[in-house]
């Protein structure tokens, strides 16, 4: 999406960068060997772009971006309960997209950010936020917990998605790109399709892996 080589050099060390990260991550899930992997591609990612005399930020950033969510949701995998916390997660991004498709095509109104993101609007926004938190309340009281936990966790899940698609958007503003790929024709690209993931994972795996929340949230069994 930042330069006009569909697969070079860059493109090679990222998909690197991802093969390696995961088999070290399943391999040695709970040492530092994963991270070291992922650094070592950001900085050989920076190093061709610096030969190049090209952006090195965003030349290196690809490799930790699509990374970091990828050993997010292998570690919250192998974290207690993990299934459940993954099941979790999807249905909060799933049901955000859901929420927000419905409410903006039936209630319109203003625009979240026209310049940005020209089709979500505020309506969209809200009601994606309140069909995740919805759904996951259920969820939550469906695994023996509070509904008002569920609540709590499927409005921040929606939160950070609705942050995730809105930085891809700015990305793509930034180098004048309509579509992230056309890998899927009339959907802007692979990336439009995980955005959310990409940030949500992460936030999600900083919460329970080292903030030490309840990994069944609030659930008791």
């Amino acid at each position: 999406m930042i330069t006009n080589r569909a697969y070079g050099q860059d493109f090679m060390t990222t998909s690197a960068t991802i093969v390696v990260t995961t088999v070290a991550a399943l391999t040695w899930p709970h040492s530092i060997i994963p991270w070291v992997a992922i650094v070592a591609g950001v900085a050989l990612s920076a190093g061709i772009a610096r030969l190049r005399g090209e952006r090195i930020l965003w030349q290196s950033a690809g490799a930790a971006y699509l990374c970091v969510p990828i050993l997010a949701l292998l570690l919250l995998r192998d974290a207690p309960h993990g299934a459940m916390i993954i099941v979790a997660l999807f249905i909060g991004i799933w049901m955000t997209d859901t929420g927000a498709l419905i409410a903006g095509n039936l209630i319109g109104g203003a625009r979240l950010w026209p310049s940005l993101s020209p089709n979500k609007t505020w309506a969209g926004t809200f009601g994606g936020v309140v069909a995740a938190a919805a759904a996951e309340a259920g969820f939550v009281m469906l695994l023996g917990g509070h509904a008002f936990v569920g609540v709590m966790l499927g409005s921040g899940i929606a939160i950070v998605a609705h942050c995730g698609d809105l930085f891809e958007s700015w990305v793509k503003r930034v180098f004048q790109r309509k579509d992230s790929g056309s890998i899927i024709p009339g959907h802007g690209g692979v990336l439009d399709r995980i955005d959310s993931t990409l940030a949500a994972a992460p936030t999600l795996a900083v919460l329970v892996l080292i903030a030490g929340v309840n990994p069944l949230f609030g659930a008791q069994a």
